[in-house]
């Protein structure tokens, strides 16, 4: 209870901040990579209860930077093809709404595998890919990343997860291995636009993430599990792009560390169908974040059906 409330109010606190909600919208939050819940994984161990299908429905909101805010959604279809090895598909979508500009689109699909080593032990790999190039327009002017409903770019992915005592650990490696099509100049906008206050990313190359996680469940009641944790996000390097006059450029402060503080709940409804709220919050920020990923409070909802 005392980790738990230390973590409440570190979230109170750190809520005027604003830093990198995850590498990208959906990857930190894919099988694998989010805390396990300890009700559904031991049903899977037992071999009276193990299904061949998962489906989970969620949306989150969340405050960006520039008085964005964000409302997001995701179905997530796991295929469990025995006890060790597991498919999944997750198909996301997002609106981003703010300073009298909205826009609403499909963003990615996750394509990953799971391979559990051993009972603690599990490997994830997949890629990411977008359904649009990152450079959507808004009155014949493209937009920043910020109201981009995808980064545009294919990503390849690949993480391990174990534990030890009560806790949970996640490592995960995110490389882009293609770039989007972003050509957002700030300068093209009117003088009174408040868009000109963002970071310009055309011809946008964005560098790789490493991620960890560090998270421990707690059992507080039969069906309710609480877990507290804290997820680490390192930009391997800064980011770059192309000034209006044509130079290349490095965007300063877009490189190195981001740490969210994170809480879930978990409650299980029956052997097959479970519920979550998680909420998130930044401790540590970078000074630059151009791909629009700033988030000051993340709040989601889950719900999840095996058969």
């Amino acid at each position: 209870m005392k980790q738990l409330l230390a973590v409440l109010l570190l979230m109170v606190i750190s809520d005027n901040l604003y830093g990198q909600g995850c590498s990208d919208a959906g990857f930190c939050t894919i099988n694998g990579f989010k805390p396990e819940n300890q009700d559904s994984t031991n049903a899977q161990l037992d071999t009276s209860k193990i299904t061949k299908n998962e489906i989970s429905l969620g949306i989150n909101f969340g405050k960006a930077d520039y008085s964005i805010s964000t409302f997001g959604s995701y179905i997530d279809y796991k295929r469990n093809l025995n006890r060790s090895i597991s498919l999944n598909l997750k198909l996301t979508a997002i609106n981003q709404n703010g300073n009298n500009i909205s826009n609403t689109g499909i963003s990615d699909i996750y394509v990953t595998s799971n391979y559990k080593l051993k009972s603690k032990i599990g490997i994830t790999t997949g890629f990411k890919f977008p359904f649009t190039d990152g450079n959507q327009s808004y009155n014949s002017l493209p937009l920043p990343l910020d109201y981009q409903s995808s980064l545009g770019t294919i990503d390849y992915l690949l993480g391990i997860s174990t534990g030890f005592n009560n806790f949970q650990i996640v490592a995960a490696w995110q490389q882009p291995i293609t770039q989007n099509e972003n050509s957002f100049l700030a300068e093209t906008y009117p003088t009174n636009s408040k868009i000109r206050d963002f970071q310009s990313t055309n011809k946008f190359n964005r560098a790789g993430d490493v991620l960890v996680r560090l998270s421990w469940p707690i059992k507080a009641a039969k069906r309710l599990t609480i877990t507290p944790g804290l997820l680490s996000i390192y930009h391997l390097k800064k980011d770059r792009f192309t000034a209006i006059n044509g130079r290349r450029l490095d965007i300063n402060g877009s490189d190195g560390l981001t740490v969210n503080s994170n809480l879930y709940f978990d409650y299980k409804l029956n052997n097959k169908q479970y519920l979550q709220l998680s909420l998130g919050s930044p401790l540590v920020v970078r000074t630059a974040r151009p791909d629009g990923l700033t988030r000051s409070l993340v709040v989601s909802f889950e719900f999840k059906q095996s058969f």
